[in-house]
């Protein structure tokens, strides 16, 4: 009786400290995630900027072919 008793505790207080350390990872996930979310949307705004520059070169391009 107090050998499955103290069986049973040994083995709730490790799973406890797994759930503990599961927990961590999955915050530390959520944070990776976040981050790269972070860099996708600088490198979107990056390209939009790209984009555009290059969009006003074409314009310049076609106004400078037309005169």
């Amino acid at each position: 009786e107090q050998e499955n008793r103290l069986k049973e505790i040994y083995v709730r207080e490790m799973l406890e400290r797994q759930i503990i350390e599961l927990n961590e990872q999955v915050q530390s996930l959520e944070n990776d995630k976040n981050e790269l979310n972070h860099q996708i949307d600088e490198l979107r705004q990056q390209l939009q900027s790209k984009d555009q520059l290059i969009q006003n070169f074409q314009v310049r391009i076609n106004k400078y072919n037309v005169e």
